[in-house]
């Protein structure tokens, strides 16, 4: 439906019926919702492509000719094709609408052989199984993509086999299946039936038996849901239908919390429970030791709660509420954060600001602690000199510190919890603050589209959004552009919504006018108030030849969900499955299927589409490379060749309460599931997202330490760190010198350059969804590029050698950067010519190049390689700084001063100079000669800079620890001096006044009425 608004009339149409598929003689309808009251309407219907934009933009060629009434008859030129409608009143109003059909105009329905292929998840069923299904529809032997999510099913219980075929015996089961769903079936069976309508009637059916339900299976530490998938690989290990990592306790779903320590799990029966309903980011004033029940109305709509979390307090989620139990001393403020399902299955997140009703008077209060909000500059965004200031009972400044050590944020919305100290009495008060820090945005650089077909344009953001929806105008840049508004069906400007996650896209159609005018281009760019990330804009070609669809091969399990790494008895549980996106819906693309073997590839079969391949064998421990040849049928373009890489190892017992990666979940929790499909098992993996890989977990913590690559690209496991038995794609030689089950290195050394190799890492990954002929990876160098260096690349046919950058498609390129922090792929911060002391190297390789170690246009590179310094003499052993600041009132920043050769002895102090810096916590790190100025947030206590040193040679990277002291300050008003161990009675008066003038301005009263202002100005 479309409304298009005037002053004071509107024309609001809808077409009817709504049917999926349109079939064949269908009478199509225009229903008048809003017209003006003296119209003279025209009608206009379009034979559409696809689901294009507004009506304006729908082109004069899809124009059906003699099509002018209110009614439409389906006709078989329709087939495959979208039916609009454009209605304008040409009287006085001037309006306009439009509408579109819900499906594509079907073939005739009794041409067409429809069946249903489908499965019950688990082979072995139990009596607190909760198991799913997987189910296709076929049309005339094919997929059906576009109609298999309309494929219904309904569970049932049968006695005997012989019932299934005699549905007035079966007993109906509510769906979904949860693991109480079965209990006290044992010995019966369950059944599956599905079924597909079109226009009200059944067109095909399927029945899945399985075998007959056993009894209750044990809890054991192999398999507490019993769903035939180990715990530690098993993304929801107690099977209550919510994911290890957004679940409070994942390991047991009847596990009830007793927030208000009475002995009995927390109920809403309690009488003295307070009520309260709440939206996110919404505020509550909270009294000490209260106990309240929040519930959300965004759960309204059908959304599920999963998580809550309170820095301070008890939180828990009882019914679908919140309940928090307040401590005996609540801080000034904090947050209560909870997590929730929308009925879209999208995972949600909420902020509550709990204020306290009354604060103890003699502690340091903050000023301003409201939200921040703050335009991301990179993957990580400092919070440097955003830190709130405080101060104590009588008024003076107090210090403030980073209570959680986090001084660089991704995007995203964060608490970040900050104290403040009275120095005279250390007395501490906490506070909560929100910031949100909103993503870059970035064009997907696919950069081809084909007349007569549709396309897509994907957007990525460099990290989740602290708001949902998010809304992307995309403009078209008419002066770059050589195409215009009648090759293609996208608005001038277009505005892509992106509802949760991180990528977003828009389809539309490009027009074949049958004239031969060659290659013409589209360039697209942002509109106005989007954060830009690097890739800032696209130039889409618009071929003239065959469409070719676009493909990347996954392998699922029974659930569907993509699996990259498992176990070995798993493999044969998986299906390898091909996602194709097709410029034009009609083609049919055969897909032939191999398994590597030594180098060699053998056949598996062959699917149409998206159908299944089952794996009905088992692999053996190790990385198993799948490839495809793709060929669209009827068309003489080229095969499209891809691969895939699976990853089976062991199952291994994981702790209850370590957290390997350090990103706040037990390695238990996230098991060795891989949410990203970069082959590394969740308990390892701190950051969950497909183009980045972290080097150090120990590191990522404080932000950086990443390998990036471009938007739409994915990094995995090199196949040396999995040899190696690491997570890093840096590998040292102790680890890469190992030897194999032959006896050899895991990695041929560089013989050539050897006493320079065992000192360097080895950097190793592959990277998937190469769309385009080169993709560009960011590798953070840990030591500084010196004079000489070069990169050394590995590839088995050549060995090691130095990359050439002679080839077309690949190229190095350098950025100064900091140690582990660097510039998004595509900066224009990197530059060609090597830079002294840089910490950033950007590597551009093309597939099937000289640097890809398969030789093979596959949309995968593997990439060994190190980069080479000359051999370093210049040492130097870091040191500590103990040094006083100054803090400038005005900009509330510390700063301070040293002398390296105060602490260098080891060389000569004299000839050495500093050529850059980097702090953990922001500021700014300046020098002259041998004298360092520290400019830091007035916060930090201690941290530690690295100054990158130069002696005319070689470089070193120092680590210098600095302790902050304050500068003495000598204030009147804290001047009270004490004489023989009492006071005077002029400075006892004046202690009462203030306690008086405090007491009355802190009072609950006036507390209240100073918080119910705050919240009125969120």
């Amino acid at each position: 439906m479309s409304v298009v608004s005037g002053v004071t009339e509107r024309l609001s149409i809808a077409l009817t019926p709504s049917l999926i598929p349109l079939p064949q003689s269908e009478v199509l309808g225009v229903v008048l919702l809003e017209q003006p009251s003296v119209a003279n309407l025209t009608y206009q219907w379009y034979r559409l492509s696809g689901v294009l934009g507004s009506g304006d933009t729908w082109p004069a060629s899809a124009e059906i000719n003699g099509a002018t009434g209110a009614n439409y008859t389906v006709t078989t030129d329709d087939q495959g094709y979208y039916l609009g409608v454009i209605v304008t009143d040409t009287g006085g109003s001037g309006l306009s609408a439009h509408a579109l059909s819900s499906a594509r105009a079907a073939v005739p329905s009794a041409s067409d052989s429809l069946s249903i292929t489908g499965s019950i998840s688990v082979s072995r069923l139990y009596e607190n199984s909760a198991p799913q299904f997987q189910a296709q529809l076929l049309r005339d032997g094919s997929l059906d993509a576009e109609n298999t999510a309309n494929v219904t099913a309904n569970w049932y219980l049968v006695d005997t086999p012989t019932q299934r075929s005699a549905p007035e015996t079966w007993q109906s089961l509510t769906r979904p299946l949860t693991s109480n769903s079965l209990q006290g079936h044992a010995r019966r069976y369950l059944l599956l039936h599905l079924s597909y309508r079109e226009n009200t009637n059944v067109k095909a059916q399927h029945v899945v038996l399985s075998d007959a339900i056993e009894g209750t299976i044990p809890i054991t530490p192999d398999d507490i849901d019993g769903d035939g998938i180990a715990n530690e690989w098993d993304s929801d290990i107690d099977g209550d239908g919510v994911d290890n990592n957004v679940d409070d306790f994942p390991e047991d779903k009847d596990y009830s919390l007793d927030t208000d320590g009475d002995g009995t799990p927390d109920s809403l029966n309690d009488a003295n429970i307070t009520g309260i309903e709440i939206t996110s980011d919404d505020s509550y004033t909270i009294d000490n030791d209260e106990l309240v029940r929040f519930i959300p109305i965004t759960l309204s709509n059908g959304g599920t709660l999963v998580t809550s979390h309170a820095l301070i307090g008890n939180a828990s989620i009882v019914d679908n509420t919140l309940l928090y139990q307040a401590p005996s001393e609540m801080p000034q403020q904090m947050y209560l954060e909870y997590e929730w399902i929308n009925d879209k299955g999208d995972t949600m997140s909420g902020q509550l600001l709990l204020l306290a009703s009354s604060t103890d008077p003699t502690k340091p209060r903050f000023d301003d602690v409201t939200p921040v909000d703050i335009q991301a500059k990179g993957l990580f965004t400092s919070i440097s000199g955003l830190s709130p200031t405080a101060r104590d009972i009588l008024g003076n400044p107090v210090p403030v510190s980073l209570l959680d050590g986090m001084p660089r944020l991704r995007s995203g919305s964060h608490i970040v919890y900050w104290e403040a100290i009275d120095p005279s009495t250390q007395a501490t008060q906490i506070v909560g603050q929100l910031y949100r820090v909103f993503p870059q945005v970035d064009f997907e650089q696919r950069a081809i589209a084909y007349e007569g077909g549709e396309t897509q344009v994907t957007v990525h953001l460099s990290g989740a959004s602290p708001n949902y929806p998010v809304t992307i105008p995309v403009v078209i840049d008419s002066e770059q552009s050589t195409s215009d508004v009648n090759d293609h069906t996208l608005n001038p400007l277009h505005t892509i919504t992106i509802d949760s996650g991180l990528k977003g896209t828009v389809r539309f159609f490009v027009n074949d006018d049958g004239i031969s005018e060659g290659e013409e281009r589209l360039n697209l760019s942002f509109g106005d108030g989007v954060n830009k990330g690097v890739f800032d804009s696209l130039t889409v070609n618009l071929l003239e030849s065959e469409p070719m669809p676009s493909i990347k091969a996954i392998t699922v399990d029974k659930q569907g969900k993509i699996r990259s790494l498992v176990y070995p008895e798993l493999v044969e549980q998986l299906a390898l499955k091909a996602q194709i996106f097709k410029p034009k819906a009609s083609d049919k693309v055969l897909i032939d299927w191999f398994i590597e073997n030594d180098g060699e590839k053998e056949p598996l079969g062959q699917t149409f589409d998206e159908e299944l391949l089952p794996l009905d064998f088992v692999l053996p421990v190790g990385r198993h490379h799948f490839h495809y040849q793709a060929k669209v049928l009827g068309n003489n373009s080229d095969v499209l060749n891809g691969k895939m890489t699976l990853r089976v190892m062991n199952t291994q017992p994981l702790s209850r309460t370590q957290d390997s990666d350090r990103d706040g979940a037990l390695d238990n929790v996230e098991g060795l599931v891989d949410s990203d499909n970069d082959l590394i098992p969740d308990y390892l993996d701190a950051i969950n997202s497909c183009e980045l890989q972290v080097i150090d977990n120990e590191k990522v913590t404080n932000g950086g330490f990443v390998l990036q690559s471009s938007p739409g690209s994915c990094i995995q496991l090199g196949r040396l760190s999995e040899k190696a038995g690491t997570y890093s794609p840096y590998v040292e030689n102790s680890l890469r010198s190992a030897t194999d089950e032959k006896g050899q290195e895991l990695l041929p050394p560089d013989i050539d350059n050897i006493s320079i190799y065992i000192e360097n890492d080895v950097n190793n990954f592959t990277i998937t969804d190469v769309f385009n002929e080169s993709v560009i990876i960011v590798l953070p160098l840990m030591k500084p590029l010196e004079t000489g260096s070069v990169y050394r690349k590995y590839t088995e046919r050549s060995g090691w050698f130095t990359f050439d950058e002679n080839e077309e498609g690949s190229n190095l390129r350098y950025a100064q950067g900091e140690l582990g922090f660097c510039p998004a792929p595509g900066s224009d911060q990197y530059q060609e010519t090597p830079i002294l002391g840089a910490y950033c190297l950007e590597v551009t390789l093309k597939d099937g190049g000289v640097h890809d170690d398969d030789a093979e246009r596959n949309g995968q590179i593997d990439d060994p390689g190190y980069m080479a310094y000359p051999l370093n003499t210049l040492v130097i052993p870091s040191f500590t700084v103990t040094s006083e600041a100054v803090n400038d009132s005005q900009t509330n920043l510390n700063k301070l001063q040293f002398n390296l050769c105060n602490y260098i002895t080891t060389v000569d102090c004299q000839r050495l100079s500093v050529i850059s810096s980097s702090v953990d916590y922001g500021g700014m790190i300046t020098s002259e000669r041998q004298e360092i100025t520290v400019t830091l947030p007035s916060w930090v206590r201690e941290t530690t800079i690295y100054l990158t040193i130069y002696d005319g040679n070689n470089l070193v990277t120092l680590p210098v620890h600095l302790i902050v002291t304050l500068e003495e300050q000598h204030d009147n008003n804290k001047d009270i001096a004490i004489k023989g161990g009492s006071l005077n009675l002029n400075e006892l008066l004046m202690l009462w006044l203030c306690y008086c003038i405090v007491s009355l301005f802190f009072g609950r009263g006036k507390f209240k009425y100073y918080r119910m202002t705050f919240k009125n100005v969120r």
